[in-house]
């Protein structure tokens, strides 16, 4: 499973872009066979004016064609990555569920 990091009008520490590996292992190690890429695309929409400003939006790539999408956003960086690993997780588990339920 290959995890691309991109951001837009943010700078990305470096202990931001190991959370985001480290979460999104955590969240998708179990199906890392049937995933070929994740990307996340993490950006700040409000520059300096504050508010609910961070956003991560994780795209993942399935071996069978089908994508995932999910998109959090918020004020704290760390908890919008975490939420969004954990719904990408949840997603990717139901949309694995569902093809089986339909092949056989």
């Amino acid at each position: 499973m290959r995890i691309d990091v991109h951001r837009q009008s943010i700078f990305l520490t470096q202990a931001v872009r190991d959370h985001i590996e480290r979460r999104l292992e955590f969240a998708l190690e179990r199906f890392s066979r049937r995933i070929i890429r994740v990307a996340v695309h993490v950006a700040e929409t409000n520059g300096p004016r504050g508010g609910i400003d961070k956003r991560c939006r994780l795209i993942v790539i399935l071996r069978f064609g089908e994508q995932v999408v999910v998109e959090e956003e918020g004020d704290d960086l760390y908890a919008v990555i975490d939420h969004a690993a954990e719904r990408a997780g949840h997603t990717v588990c139901r949309k694995i569920q569902r093809r089986r339920t339909l092949r056989a």
